[in-house]
């Protein structure tokens, strides 16, 4: 009787519990990323290269026990001990666990790790001691001299021997980075809204930077991103012990197809006083500090940085 029954189910019903598990499992989670877990600095480096080995990644989990539950979970002990003991079924269960399961392990990664100080590299550029040196590579940069003297005058005073021209940035969604710009084939630029340039001294360990008030355009690559401490030298929060650096604003574009900005009131108000900053000028009712040319004002009972331009005042 019992050679019987199983031959019957065999013959019967294989085709129905695997349409059974189908109908009850309409997707599964293999890979389980604990809140805590996060890429370390040289992997986040190794992904915004697209040089990380994702097969080690996958290595940490064994999804072997994690299908055998959705297995036993949606199926009677009958069924179960069928399905064990028939190869074919088995595997072909356990392909459609794999087919339909959404984790995404790299992006949960990405969502827990920290947002880190990035450097974009001006094509590796060498800085001599002499200022016309840097004046030089700041105009390959479109930047004008002239209006951004007290900027380049801060960067000179950092300018000792030898350094490395760079954009500091910040990434808020690695992940949107990575699938959309990184892998993305075909010409690209990316553009930084008034930029954070700094300069490195490669033989003294140290840095400088300066806020410009500009908009650079470069042709985009991923080489020259770098993550803060995995640069040739050490970290600059070592230096200032503070990673809440000022931030460029960044984007990327297809340098052939450019998308239409939706006309949204705000972004057209903040295009009219963009261009005004572009003109060295600026609107009093622009909430940005950067946007004016401030300077600092001590009096007593109250102190706070005044525009030279407009006079709208931000208290210190």
């Amino acid at each position: 009787m019992q050679l019987l029954y199983i031959t019957n189910l065999y013959y019967m019903n294989w085709k129905d519990i695997i349409k059974k598990f189908k109908e009850k499992v309409k997707e599964t989670d293999l890979y389980y990323v604990d809140y805590r877990d996060c890429f370390e600095d040289n992997q986040l480096n190794d992904l915004l290269h697209w040089t990380y080995d994702e097969c080690e990644l996958f290595d940490y989990w064994d999804t072997i026990e994690s299908e055998g539950y959705y297995v036993r979970e949606n199926l009677t002990a009958e069924e179960v001990n069928f399905v064990q003991e028939n190869d074919e079924v088995e595997c072909e269960l356990r392909d459609y666990i794999r087919e339909v399961d959404t984790s995404n392990p790299i992006k949960d990664l990405l969502n827990n790790t920290d947002e880190k100080q990035l450097h974009y590299y001006i094509d590796w550029t060498f800085i001599y001691e002499d200022s016309s040196n840097l004046n030089e590579e700041l105009r390959r940069l479109w930047i004008k001299i002239r209006e951004n003297k007290e900027a380049i005058e801060k960067l000179r005073e950092w300018n000792y021997y030898g350094w490395e021209l760079q954009i500091l940035f910040k990434i808020e969604d690695y992940y949107d980075y990575i699938k959309n710009y990184v892998r993305k084939d075909g010409k690209r630029k990316i553009v930084f809204t008034d930029p954070c340039i700094a300069l490195t001294d490669t033989s003294w360990w140290s840095w400088g930077y300066a806020d410009f008030i500009w908009t650079i355009e470069l042709p985009f690559d991923a080489e020259s991103v770098v993550v803060d401490s995995q640069s040739s030298w050490y970290s600059i929060t070592w230096v200032y012990w503070n990673d809440d650096l000022w931030d460029s604003e960044f984007e990327i574009k297809e340098t052939r197809s450019r998308k239409k900005a939706e006309k949204d009131p705000k972004i057209e108000e903040y295009k009219k006083r963009d261009e005004l900053v572009k003109n060295w000028s600026c609107d009093f009712y622009d909430p940005r500090f950067n946007s004016h040319k401030t300077e600092y004002e001590n009096i007593p009972l109250s102190c706070w940085w005044k525009c030279k331009n407009c006079w709208r005042f931000f208290i210190d």
